[in-house]
């Protein structure tokens, strides 16, 4: 603190001796102007230093020495002393302890330049530094505003994310506080520059420019990803290592930025979701049903009796209720009851169409090995049923299960087959006709039978 006196008394006993050098120069007086006019102009040259000490009121230059002196020491008192009372409030301590830690020096500095200006302003010594001061003034507020948005951060997270949240939304946050800082401070930047020179106009078409660039933005895909990342952030859609699905891309999320999105698939590549999907495509967040379905759909033969059919349908859900641990239809899993989350075990086995028969049940597993592997499991009883209770399962491509009849029919009754080869005279591409003289149907797809 000495040393700031020192300095500050050096620099009113410099001006002093600086005037008293001037006074006792005569200067020559530009062509066309008066030494009154320039002298008492709003930007005074450095030659009217003299005047301006002959001028100045003796309450006036006390004054500003006061606020010189005052500001080598008490803005840093003042704000470690505002800074310890607000600590003691509980709702605002921690906010005290941010700005405390990004702002002290920055607020110190910027009521020092203060007191300052208006030293100067009362002292009318301003007019020689012909508006340079606001620039000076300017630049301490700027740095201090760039500070400020510091503790805005620290309080959007905590207010937002909390103390163990999630890792992505911390870095949206942080990237949207940054872009509203560099908005802002360019903004501020205008007022001041335009007020210091003077110029209304310039002013009204700066902030209109800057209106008019956001405005552009609006339209520009990039500013959308921006709009979905603020909007992933302030919704807790999904987090880290939730297993999702949107578009064309699933995996796990890996990282959320304020861009983009980026997952990583199943087979280990990292895709990069823009985060507009997330404003105009569905979402499915897997992770938190947290299961994923199996659904199994087939089709039997339209010759199996109706006894048959129930006693399968009953064995299938008897099946889903003790085939697999990993199956939330397991009986084990029954807890879950307990807890009212009676939808983890949902699960039915139906006949929605005409012999089709619909097997449908959940996971626990998101690995999609693991859910392979049990969704196997799963049609491999399936087919044991089926085989134990003797029905066919017909497949949509009817050529394809004639055939494989004609080769188990062939199998079956060799003797059938040379019998109906010795009757086959030509055989043409056309439509079906069995041979009324044979025992066997003769019926081949797709191909026309002639006997003579």
């Amino acid at each position: 603190m000495g040393i700031r006196v020192a300095m500050a008394v050096c620099l009113a006993a410099g001006s002093w001796l600086l005037g008293q050098a001037a006074a006792a120069t005569p200067k020559p007086t530009p062509a066309g102007t008066s030494e009154a006019d320039t002298c008492t102009s709003g930007c005074r040259s450095i030659t009217c230093i003299s005047s301006w000490w002959r001028d100045s009121h003796t309450p006036a230059l006390v004054g500003a020495a006061v606020l010189i002196f005052f500001a080598t020491f008490l803005p840093r008192v003042l704000v470690r002393l505002v800074i310890f009372v607000l600590t003691k409030i509980p709702f605002i301590a921690q906010t005290a302890s941010d700005f405390r830690e990004h702002c002290t020096s920055s607020s110190s500095y910027l009521i020092s330049a203060t007191l300052v200006f208006v030293a100067l302003m009362l002292s009318d010594l301003d007019a020689f530094f012909c508006q340079l001061d606001n620039y000076i003034w300017g630049v301490f507020f700027l740095i201090w505003l760039y500070s400020l948005f510091n503790v805005v951060e620290s309080l959007a997270i905590r207010r937002f994310v909390g103390p163990n949240g999630d890792f992505s939304k911390r870095v949206v946050i942080s990237e949207s506080v940054k872009i509203m800082r560099l908005t802002t401070m360019l903004i501020i930047a205008l007022i001041i520059y335009s007020s210091a020179v003077g110029q209304q106009e310039l002013l009204k078409y700066s902030i209109l420019a800057v209106i008019g660039l956001a405005i552009a933005l609006g339209f520009v895909p990039s500013f959308h990803n921006v709009v979905g990342g603020l909007f992933l952030a302030f919704n807790t859609q999904f987090k880290i290592d939730d297993f999702i699905n949107v578009g064309d891309a699933q995996g796990f999320v890996h990282r959320v930025s304020l861009r983009y999105t980026t997952i990583v698939t199943m087979d280990g590549t990292t895709v990069f979701v823009p985060n507009s999907f997330f404003l105009y495509k569905p979402m499915v967040n897997f992770s938190q049903r947290p299961k994923r379905d199996i659904d199994i759909r087939f089709r039997v033969s339209p010759a199996t009796p109706v006894v048959t059919l129930r006693q399968c349908l009953l064995r299938l859900e008897a099946m889903l209720h003790s085939l697999h641990m990993g199956l939330t239809s397991h009986e084990e899993n029954q807890s879950d009851l307990r807890h009212g989350e009676k939808w983890e075990r949902f699960c039915y086995v139906a006949m929605e169409d005409l012999f089709e028969i619909h097997v449908f049940s959940y996971t626990d597993e998101l690995d999609e090995r693991k859910y392979s592997m049990i969704r196997s499991e799963v049609w491999l009883a399936i087919m044991e049923i089926i085989e134990e209770l003797n029905i066919e399962i017909v497949s949509e491509d009817t050529s394809l299960v004639s055939t494989v009849d004609d080769d188990r029919r062939k199998d079956l009754n060799p003797e059938l087959d040379d019998a109906n080869d010795g009757e086959l005279e030509s055989i043409e591409t056309g439509s079906l006709i069995q041979n009324p003289g044979t025992a066997g149907n003769g019926v081949l797809n797709g191909v026309q039978i002639s006997t003579s």
